[in-house]
């Protein structure tokens, strides 16, 4: 099987919320994002997808060490794609902050470039996410 050209693209979207419905927001718009990279024909990578299901995200030192790993494995990508629907977490700047001091190149993207609310994205993300899952 030939080697795939796709770039390695690190997802930077939100992940941690005051609480449950939150939470379950972040997970389907990055399970968007991550659908949209695959659609844009890159191999994205949503660590915040991963190791969260390991580490406990409400602890400093696991959510430390799942996102050091996380950017580890990031440190091998070609690009990373930030969705700004719901603006950009301490923790997505962290990821584009170490992105920038890799050189990696650093794109801005939006799912919903016309709503003009975090209430009108995530209306149509539930929307999106309804079709898609």
């Amino acid at each position: 099987m030939p080697v795939s050209e796709k770039p390695f693209t690190v997802i930077e979207s939100p992940f941690s919320a005051p609480d449950i419905d939150g939470l379950v927001r972040n997970v389907q718009y990055t399970m968007l994002a991550v659908r949209d990279s695959l659609n844009r024909d890159e191999a994205p990578y949503a660590s915040h997808l991963f190791y969260t299901q390991m580490l406990d995200d409400n602890n400093q030192d696991e959510r430390q060490l799942g996102m050091d790993a996380g950017l580890t494995i990031c440190h091998h990508a070609e690009q990373t794609a930030v969705y700004t629907d719901y603006g950009t977490s301490r923790g997505m700047q962290y990821g584009i902050e170490t992105a920038k001091s890799a050189g990696r190149r650093v794109v801005e993207r939006r799912l919903f470039p016309n709503a003009s609310s975090p209430e009108e994205v995530t209306a149509l993300m539930l929307e999106e996410y309804a079709k898609q899952y």
